[in-house]
């Protein structure tokens, strides 16, 4: 239905490889399960190597999964309540200026 784009086949992956470490009670190494999934990806289509797609879609994990546990010691839940009563109430504004 979405085709197979390399971004959608990286996200299949990705998710095949960690519920099937989660199936198996095994623990999961976000890293790992990254390249695992870009080998066995460039094992059947070898070509995705070349995709922007693929490559931006890679790095942007990456980055995800290097950061996030950096920013996770200095985020506060309560932040996001703050954020949304500051940004909900100017939605409506910023929608309209966007269109």
């Amino acid at each position: 239905m979405a085709g197979l784009s390399p971004s959608i086949v990286r996200a299949v992956t990705m998710f095949s490889f960690v519920a099937y470490a989660l199936y198996l009670n095994r623990p999961t190494n976000s890293f790992n399960i990254m390249a695992l999934s870009m080998l066995f990806i460039l094992l059947t289509k070898p070509l995705f190597l070349f995709q922007v797609g693929f490559q931006m879609g890679y790095a942007a994990v990456f980055a995800i999964v290097w950061i996030y546990p950096k920013l996770q010691r200095f985020w506060f839940p309560a932040l996001f309540f703050i954020s949304d009563l500051l940004i909900v109430p100017f939605s409506g504004l910023i929608l309209g200026i966007g269109i």
